[in-house]
């Protein structure tokens, strides 16, 4: 393992960036470079970051911990990992939420974050669930990806959901177009 991709900074995020030794959470890995956004890292320094108790106590056992060793690489949106993986920004689950996406040289997949909580947000995007911190700004994130995963033929892969599962999202209906008929891709 070269690198952990933090997708964001939420708590069911961050818990496998360490491990509790000796009454001391240290980093998990040594060898591995944990990405970050840099966005959501300026905003917990600032005071600035979600004021749940649970998402604190989280970002001081499992964010904090891998800072301070030195193992964190701070990034902006469209940040290529490889040249094949490249992070995306996808505000409003969290302020500075980025996407996965493997290409592979060709249309691949997109995946992490919590764009989607629950398969029925495919069905209407504009459904949010209490830790959408930017509700309007979520809603508008999933329906861009969505339609891009639609128009494109990207699969997309939602970790929320009770089965892991790639699936490719297909266009039942435009907003500012009649209903077409479309294939199921996946």
């Amino acid at each position: 393992m070269t690198h952990v991709i933090n997708t964001h900074l939420h708590l069911d995020h961050v818990g496998w960036n360490t491990k509790f030794v000796d009454g001391v959470w240290k980093p998990a890995s040594h060898r591995a470079r944990d990405i970050m956004p840099r966005l959501e890292v300026d905003l917990v320094k600032a005071g600035k970051w979600m004021r749940h108790e649970v998402n604190l106590r989280s970002i001081a056992d499992s964010v904090a911990p891998v800072i301070d060793a030195g193992l964190v690489d701070f990034v902006d949106p469209e940040f290529q990992v490889a040249s094949d993986i490249e992070l995306l920004p996808c505000y409003g689950h969290s302020p500075g939420m980025l996407l996965v996406e493997i290409s592979g040289g060709s249309k691949g997949v997109i995946a992490g974050g919590d764009p989607l909580h629950h398969p029925l947000q495919v069905l209407n995007p504009n459904v949010n669930t209490g830790f959408c911190e930017k509700p309007d700004k979520a809603a508008a994130s999933r329906h861009a990806l969505l339609a891009r995963c639609a128009d494109e033929g990207w699969a997309i892969a939602p970790p929320h959901f009770l089965v892991a599962t790639f699936r490719r999202k297909i266009r039942l209906f435009r907003t500012e177009a009649p209903i077409r008929a479309v294939r199921n891709a996946s």
